[in-house]
């Protein structure tokens, strides 16, 4: 069976078509400074375009299309059927932000009414399975979110619990995604049931500020020497790395520590220790846990690597999946809904 997987980014798009689980084709575009100035929206021809350019042999024999799951209202995790009130959602901006994944959803929506084909979305970037204990914040105005890297967190679950031959269902780890966001994950039985977010109280990262001080932020929020776009670029864009070093690269940052940079190494440190101090959180709130996980393009690292593994080692097995596997991710579960080993779930729009 030929599954179109689709898995559009903030500064690429990534699609392959695969017989079942092995690819025929399989590619990841990068788009020009110029083709991204533009609405997210309205780069929806720019990113077809691409993908039917490259699967144009193929498409009136694919079965069925699959996107990584974008931005909609907060929902569990699993594959979708991508409907009405979806593109809706999405097309009339009744979400909270808009991302490059949304674009996705919108492609298999059209892809499918072209070949009258089924379409999915797997794991949507707002997948929020936050237990109780864990949403409630010391502000009712501001519950916790739970909005992760969720696409490659359960896939990296699912994978290690493979390999443990243990079901899902039976298994706790703790996730880690490394990117220029970085994400610490609790998942039990398959659930993420709680998130430590640079963009929020988490760890710092390559590009986020992580947990602040609330009065000291406060203060430099009303300082007047930031706009409010420049105080949200330090939550993601500008903030961790970046604000210290100039930098998100952790390439860059290896190489200046090499040369013998101590602010590089002092600060790199940190972040592995903040991240470390995470894990520990919620390894004492997660019970027994099978396995540490470090993934995402940062655990390419071998020094973050073995900075984190120094703290964390001593209690848990340390797995490391460097880089994510998303495409695959989307493909497997698409297979699983059409051998009726999963429930393929229905998308509730909360517009008017």
């Amino acid at each position: 069976m030929l599954i179109l997987a689709v898995n559009p980014g903030s500064t690429s798009t990534e699609f392959g078509v695969f017989d079942d689980k092995k690819p025929i084709i399989r590619k990841k575009i990068e788009h020009s400074g110029d083709e991204l100035a533009i609405p997210i929206l309205d780069q929806f021809e720019m990113r077809m375009g691409c993908i039917v350019d490259h699967t144009s042999d193929y498409l009136q024999k694919i079965k069925v299309v699959s996107s990584r799951g974008g931005i909609l209202y907060p929902m569990e995790g699993g594959v979708y059927e991508i409907n009405k009130g979806m593109i809706d959602d999405i097309r009339h901006g009744r979400v909270d932000a808009q991302h490059a994944a949304n674009l996705g959803i919108l492609i298999a929506h059209d892809i499918k009414e072209k070949f009258s084909i089924p379409a999915y979305m797997v794991d949507p970037i707002s997948t929020d399975e936050l237990w109780e204990p864990a949403r409630v914040s010391g502000l009712p105005e501001i519950p916790r979110s739970g909005r992760t890297h969720s696409l490659n967190v359960r896939a990296q679950a699912r994978r290690r619990a493979e390999e443990m031959k243990k079901p899902l269902r039976d298994t706790a780890f703790i996730v880690v995604h490394i990117g220029g966001g970085l994400t610490v994950n609790l998942v039990k039985k398959g659930k993420i049931c709680d998130v430590a977010d640079a963009r929020q109280d988490g760890p710092f990262s390559p590009e986020a500020c992580g947990g602040l001080s609330t009065p000291d932020y406060t203060k430099l929020c009303f300082s007047g020497r930031y706009t409010e776009q420049e105080m949200l670029r330090f939550s993601y864009g500008e903030g961790g790395l970046k604000r210290w070093l100039s930098t998100s690269s952790i390439k860059e940052v290896e190489e200046r520590i090499k040369q013998g940079d101590k602010k590089a190494d002092s600060i790199f440190r940190a972040m592995a220790y903040s991240i470390a101090r995470c894990i520990g959180g919620l390894m004492v709130c997660g019970g027994k846990i099978d396995s540490v996980i470090l993934t995402g393009g940062g655990s390419k690292s071998k020094l973050l690597v073995s900075l984190v593994s120094e703290y964390i080692s001593p209690y848990t097995t340390i797995v490391v999946y460097p880089g994510s596997i998303e495409l695959e991710a989307i493909v497997e579960s698409t297979l699983r809904v059409l051998r009726g080993e999963e429930k393929i779930k229905r998308y509730k729009s909360r517009g008017t």
